[in-house]
């Protein structure tokens, strides 16, 4: 433990030892605690996070977990029954789920590919520039794809 004071700022400052998730030793050096004590406090609560000790506070583990958090990277993965329906269609095509179900081999029920198709309609646009439509006439229900943008 190795805390000290500024004698011409009248601060104490932290200077400790860890070793890095590579197994690197790194010094660390903080300045600027009004005490000795919250040099101390900040000096085992930042060698306990280092050290991924479960004994740290809520505050230090919530801290490291939104670190953690922001830095890692999210991908969405590609949606097979979206691409397969990106990959079949071609400028415009208007019919009943059931025939779509069909054209596209799909295993699921007409109902449960719309309702699909109803939750993913951003997706679908954003990411594939294909809009979806889902009408209800006299005689049922129509769907109805158009692609907004050329297929890459």
């Amino acid at each position: 433990m190795a805390i000290y004071k500024n004698q011409d700022t009248g601060t104490w400052y932290v200077i400790c030892w860890f070793t890095n998730w590579k197994g690197e030793r790194k010094q660390k050096c903080k300045r600027g605690f009004p005490t000795k004590r919250a040099a101390a406090d900040w000096e085992r609560e930042f060698l306990m996070q280092k050290q991924a000790n479960i004994d740290m506070t809520l505050e230090s583990f919530v801290k490291l977990y939104e670190q953690d958090a922001e830095s890692e990277v999210y991908e969405v993965l590609p949606d097979p029954i979206l691409e397969k329906l990106h990959g079949w269609l071609g400028a415009e095509w208007t019919g009943t789920a059931t025939e779509l179900v069909q054209i596209l081999n799909l295993e699921l029920k007409p109902n449960a590919f719309t309702r699909y198709l109803n939750v993913n309609t951003g997706r679908l646009e954003n990411e594939y520039g294909i809009v979806y439509q889902n009408t209800r006439t006299h005689s049922g229900r129509i769907v109805s794809l158009r692609r907004i943008q050329p297929s890459p």
